[in-house]
């Protein structure tokens, strides 16, 4: 409500300065206010549509990389039924259940994700073999 007479407030303010300074060039106040108000209502009604236009083709772009990115995350997964045995690709959402339906015998087919742990290693620069008989699985000796 506050909010409201607040911009109802500056409205007529700013209308009844231009009346004014419209009176002062002897142009009737009443006919001058009452078109500045409506001009203002029209100026604030086009600002608002053209803001929401905006805000809607932005929201659209971001909607099409989402879209483009979630359809890259997938993997082609074959239908374990032995009859069909058809590849399909299958968008992964890593947080949900992940399910489909075959395209070809309409089995319902439910995907897991396994993961693995491995350490991470550093190459050994020279070969430790190098000085290894394997024949006799002795070392050469050190010249």
């Amino acid at each position: 409500m506050l909010q409201i007479v607040k911009s109802l407030s500056i409205v007529f303010i700013i209308s009844g300065f231009i009346g004014g300074c419209c009176y002062l060039l002897n142009v009737p106040f009443w006919p001058v206010f009452g078109l500045s108000v409506l001009t203002q209502f029209i100026l604030y009604d086009l600002f608002s549509r053209w803001r929401k236009s905006k805000i809607e083709v932005e929201f659209r772009h971001l909607e099409n990389e989402r879209i483009k990115a979630f359809s890259e995350q997938g993997l082609d997964v074959t239908c374990p039924v032995e009859s069909c045995n058809t590849v399909t690709f299958v968008p992964i959402i890593v947080n949900y259940d992940n399910e489909y339906e075959c395209p070809k015998c309409n089995a319902e087919i439910k995907i897991y994700l396994g993961t693995k742990c491995f350490l991470k290693t550093t190459p050994v620069k020279d070969d430790p073999f190098d000085k290894h008989n394997f024949v006799t699985n002795t070392d050469y000796e050190q010249e």
